[in-house]
């Protein structure tokens, strides 16, 4: 998968990188809208992240969705901005826009987005089925772990919670949440507190042993994180 981001806004820009690589998806930045549709119009991307706010005017970046339309290959579209009312979002939806996340957001939430977009654009087996984490791969098809060179399978839902930590790596993942995605069979009942402890232990008793490390901290009345090396 590869991703344009628009943003002129640095802190903006880095937030949004760090998600897209996060992903193992390749990312193009660009802070004008210029250089960006001359990058669109010579290479082939699968989404684009575009700051609406862009450009000296503060509402230029809905300009370039009209000219997206007549790329021969239209990328998916997702346009994160500050105007944030309905009218507004509306508005940016209707001039093309597949997508609109009001700013402030946090980096499970446009992970997701991103994520549903690349489905919704037909470019879902581009997305990346083995996640690196230094030394460490999960290969979500095969549903193994290798490390290196030496490979092991891990009980179903343990290997589902060390996927579901490793994507977010670096972000805190609530109980709410592991029990949401990883149990979802029973995700109507009550989240089960013990049951995800027993998980998470699991999970960092089979890397100490496979690896030497388990890089999955505990935060406080939050839930848990794989720490980010990066």
């Amino acid at each position: 998968m590869k991703v344009l981001v628009l943003e002129d806004e640095d802190d903006w820009a880095r937030k949004i990188r760090s998600v897209v690589e996060k992903l193992s998806w390749n990312c193009e930045h660009h802070s004008d809208l210029d250089s960006a549709l001359n990058y669109l119009l010579s290479n082939t991307v699968d989404i684009v992240v575009l700051d609406r706010n862009i450009g000296s005017h503060g509402d230029e970046g809905l300009s370039l969705l009209g000219k997206l339309q007549k790329l021969e290959m239209t990328p998916m579209m997702l346009v994160v901005s500050q105007i944030a009312t309905t009218g507004e979002r509306v508005r940016g939806l209707e001039a093309g826009a597949d997508d609109y996340l009001p700013k402030p957001f946090e980096d499970i939430e446009l992970r997701a987005r991103l994520v549903a977009l690349a489905r919704r654009g037909g470019n879902w087996s581009n997305y990346s089925t083995v996640i690196l984490l230094g030394d460490l791969e999960i290969r979500k098809a095969a549903r193994t772990i290798t490390y290196k060179g030496k490979s092991r399978t891990m009980p179903v839902k343990p290997f589902d919670l060390l996927v579901l930590l490793a994507e977010n790596r670096g972000e805190v993942v609530s109980r709410e949440m592991i029990w949401r995605e990883v149990w979802k069979e029973y995700s109507g009942l009550d989240v089960q507190n013990n049951t995800i402890d027993v998980a998470i232990k699991r999970v960092r008793d089979a890397l100490d042993e496979f690896c030497g490390d388990h890089q999955i901290e505990s935060v406080r009345k939050r839930g848990y994180r794989w720490k980010d090396a990066a």
